[in-house]
């Protein structure tokens, strides 16, 4: 229903504008993979929780909102933990970033904002696109800063820094 509806918007919006304002590079092809990923993720993780919904509301109708509650926090740290080692690969190639200098200098803004990182990584986000990011994802052991080659490509190390401090701000 809601995705044959939203379906030409989504493809406007994600693959047109982008394509017209010079941002993405990627063929109608692997946009449509992309999107049928994203989508059976969705349909499973959507489903298990109006399933996990129902049978709370049918089972403990006092108290189900609460157990709702519950199954997203939890399921919002699990796919937090597990986004850069399971979701991100899905989508992009994924590697420890080269650029030893860089790295060191990216760990030790890390430790003076009091971020423990596991790594450094670069997202190859040419393959698809012309934009540059940055981004700190995942918990735990699995909490890594991850920067698009683009980024690599396209600013100097200080800018980079710069742009990873921004980032690391999000996550105090």
């Amino acid at each position: 229903g809601y995705g044959v509806l939203s379906a030409p918007l989504s493809y406007y919006r994600g693959f047109v504008l982008p394509h017209r304002y010079g941002l993405s590079i990627q063929t109608l092809g692997g946009w449509l993979g992309d999107e049928a990923k994203s989508g059976v993720l969705s349909l499973l993780f959507g489903t298990g929780i109006v399933a996990a919904v129902y049978w709370f509301i049918t089972s403990f109708p006092q108290i189900w909102w609460l157990l709702t509650w519950g199954i997203v926090v939890l399921l919002s740290l699990i796919l937090t933990t597990l986004a850069p080692i399971l979701i991100v690969p899905l989508f992009f190639k994924m590697k420890s970033l080269d650029d030893e200098e860089l790295k060191l200098r990216l760990e030790k803004l890390a430790q003076r904002a009091g971020s423990r990182v596991r790594g450094i990584y670069t997202i190859e986000l040419s393959s698809k696109g012309t934009t540059a990011n940055a981004a700190l994802m995942g918990l735990g052991n699995t909490k890594r800063i991850a920067l698009s080659d683009t980024l690599l490509q396209q600013y100097s190390p200080p800018e980079i820094e710069t742009i990873t401090a921004h980032e690391l701000g999000h996550h105090r």
